[in-house]
């Protein structure tokens, strides 16, 4: 598999954006038998017309999303951009599905049925899935892991939900071909001779010593943790009690929870949650996805230092398996928008960090998630929905 990397900024002209993009991926060395394209664009372009413009230039599928921020191995990060990352093979096919509206009510039984339809389409078992699930209308992002982990187990699913700047009014969509939606799933799977490897960084080096157990909660709501409201909870270590969303999230991405859970089998994994804002009067708090009663949590302090060590980190994990003599020739690199702010007003240390350590001969494209799907690393064959997580994927 080869892949071909190409950058816009002219966000506002739609027309100049898909000539640059289709010139810098149509270009030079000839494309193979199948080819596809994973498009991540500012959440602020006209998507829509963009899309069926592009559409009509390239000979290819192309999925992926709208976000806040993305980056590249070229340029590195990017506000206001469209980057195009186009994998090319005569050994493997890609195959691209998007779902009918998904509803709050029904995403688990809606997601999985269009993983049946990627099953289907491909006719085998993919040997990697990229996923970008939209959740406008409140749709519960666990209810999309859920399903992932049943229909297609044993599959490495990565990938991330859309971000949007929501002062403007345009909506966090995913994208597959002229499809632009806030509330579908788009899928694509790789058949063929393609070989992911993975790492997945959540943040928990700096964990609070007072751990709790969940004893009540309701879908993205925690009440009661051990003999505590969660609001005492947070009182009696010091963290602020904000009780509206944008001072939450600024707050509260510096003091992640750290989640302690088990499977239905027992099996027991860790992973990241971030609180969206806390109600003083019943004593509760919001988080961006649920976390079930019966599980452990506790805080965490995460800094810009910590999240550009767990760049490095990650990019050794990914360097130590690229070694096992296969070929790869891109690496996917999803971050949590929460990891940006964090950053801010330096937010391209992540990208530049990639570049710097990226193999010769491989292009990185990525960009700023709501909340990153990747497989859990304590239990193999499952994935999970993560928040404030970086996720890398080489292929």
């Amino acid at each position: 598999m080869i892949s071909k990397l190409a950058t816009t900024y002219e966000i506002d002209n739609p027309e100049l954006a898909v000539a640059e993009l289709a010139a810098g991926v149509l270009e030079g060395p000839a494309l193979k038998q199948n080819s596809v394209g994973i498009l991540f664009c500012y959440s602020d372009m006209d998507t829509k017309t963009f899309m069926t413009l592009l559409c009509e230039s390239v000979p290819f599928n192309i999925v992926g999303c709208n976000c806040i921020a993305s980056m590249d191995d070229e340029d590195g990060f990017h506000e206001m951009a469209a980057v195009l990352l186009v994998l090319s093979a005569d050994d493997c096919a890609f195959h691209t599905v998007v779902s009918g509206a998904v509803t709050a009510e029904g995403v688990e039984q809606q997601a999985a049925a269009v993983c049946g339809q990627l099953l289907s389409s491909a006719g085998q078992k993919p040997g990697l899935v990229l996923a970008f699930p939209a959740v406008g209308g409140n749709i519960p992002m666990e209810g999309y892991s859920q399903a992932f982990s049943k229909e297609l187990a044993g599959i490495p699913i990565l990938g991330g939900i859309p971000t949007t700047n929501y002062e403007s009014g345009e909506k966090a969509a995913v994208i597959c071909n002229t499809e632009v939606s806030d509330d579908r799933l788009v899928l694509l799977g790789i058949t063929g001779n393609v070989h992911p490897v993975w790492t997945v960084m959540i943040p928990e080096d700096h964990t609070f010593p007072r751990k709790r157990k969940v004893v009540s909660s309701h879908g993205t709501a925690i009440n009661r943790v051990g003999e505590q409201t969660f609001v005492e909870y947070l009182e009696s270590m010091g963290i602020p009690v904000a009780e509206d969303t944008e001072t939450g999230v600024l707050t509260y991405v510096t003091y992640p929870l750290v989640v302690e859970q088990e499977d239905e089998q027992g099996n027991q994994f860790s992973y990241s949650r971030v609180v969206r804002y806390a109600n003083r009067q019943e004593g509760s708090v919001t988080v961006l996805a649920g976390v079930p009663q019966g599980a452990t949590i506790s805080f965490c302090t995460y800094r810009r230092e910590d999240v550009i060590s767990s760049v490095e980190q990650g990019m050794r994990q990914v360097l130590q398996q690229l070694g096992d003599g296969q070929e790869r020739s891109s690496l996917l690199m999803v971050s949590c928008i929460a990891r940006y702010l964090l950053l801010l007003p330096g937010t391209g240390g992540e990208a530049d960090i990639v570049g710097q350590m990226l193999p010769e001969g491989m292009h990185a494209i990525g960009f700023y998630s709501g909340g990153e799907v990747a497989p859990i690393p304590e239990i193999p064959g499952k994935s999970f929905m993560y928040n404030e997580t970086l996720v890398f994927c080489a292929f």
